[in-house]
């Protein structure tokens, strides 16, 4: 099933916008099919919005407490709408045609995305210049940047790794020494820090 999220954003509307955006939604649920018993009712909804709406008059150049009125019966409507709200997505159960009919604005909740692969394709090559190795891979579905590293060959615990992070699958290793052989990997980064090594390759530096 689906699963979808209200994106109305009715604390930072405007009274007269909200007023619009909750007349809105009563007038898209009265009579639908697919929304029988709203919670809280039409006619509590109805009353809230009368009721905020006439205070909204009475406080343009009123008192404090006309203020403080609009004020409380702002919050009341709000609530209402965000508990129709709720009643809104359970009902719809995840049916984005019968949600979007309520009148409220719908956005579909990001799907999560797969654990990225180890890059592929890895290869290390000469450069135009001597003392060079481009390190390159394929494009990781799902990589947000890649570590480039090399080493000198052997490969050993103590290796000490040259690392150069960035979004490009290739990078140009420079000033190495020539005739020596260098072992390269990358590393992929995903979302939610997922890291994710390649294989080693090696080459001899021209």
């Amino acid at each position: 099933m689906r699963t979808f999220r209200i994106t109305n954003g009715f604390n930072e509307l405007s009274d007269a916008y909200l007023i619009v955006r909750a007349t809105f939604i009563k007038t898209s649920l009265t009579g639908n099919a697919s929304f029988p018993q709203p919670v809280p009712s039409l006619t509590d909804l109805g009353a809230s919005i009368d009721a905020f709406s006439n205070a909204v008059q009475a406080a343009e150049g009123g008192s404090r407490q006309d203020i403080a009125v609009k004020n409380s019966l702002r919050e009341t409507l709000v609530n209402q709408l965000h508990l129709l709200g709720n009643y809104v997505l359970f009902t719809a159960a995840g049916d984005e045609v019968v949600a979007t009919s309520s009148g409220y604005n719908i956005s579909k909740q990001p799907t999560p995305q797969p654990p990225i692969t180890s890059p592929d394709g890895v290869a290390l090559a000469n450069g135009i210049n001597r003392g060079e190795l481009e390190l390159s891979c394929k494009k990781v579905a799902g990589a947000r940047s890649y570590v480039h590293e090399l080493t000198p060959w052997p490969v050993t615990a103590d290796s000490q790794w040259q690392s150069i992070p960035g979004t490009s699958i290739k990078n140009l290793f420079t000033g190495l020494d020539s005739g020596k052989e260098y072992a390269g990997r990358v590393t992929a980064i995903g979302v939610k820090q997922q890291v994710v090594y390649s294989d080693v390759v090696s080459k001899i530096a021209l």
